[in-house]
């Protein structure tokens, strides 16, 4: 989330003028709660997920069902289809 989005919510709950500026919220973001507004690990952003563990786990499960029936498995890399979805950067 930027910090342009961040301020138009905040304007949502509060007077405009209360708000800090964009540029005041970059400085606290990063001063006060030592973020930085980095490029995103696009890689490791499913790992995650608290249940990624078990969905992979249950995946290996119905691929080795599959496999002992010798049924034809075909696997398609969906890593890429998706990609402008997901964010370059976050804090």
């Amino acid at each position: 989330m930027s910090s342009d989005k961040i301020r138009s919510e905040l304007i949502k709950d509060m007077d405009e003028r209360l708000v800090p500026s964009s540029v005041v919220l970059r400085k606290m973001m990063k001063e006060t709660f030592n973020l930085k507004y980095t490029s995103l690990e696009m890689a490791n952003l499913k790992y995650r997920d608290p249940a990624y563990n078990e969905k992979r786990l249950w995946v290996s499960r119905l691929l080795a069902q599959f496999i002992s029936e010798d049924a034809i498995i075909v696997s398609i890399d969906e890593s890429n289809f998706k990609h402008d979805a997901v964010p370059k950067k976050q804090w």
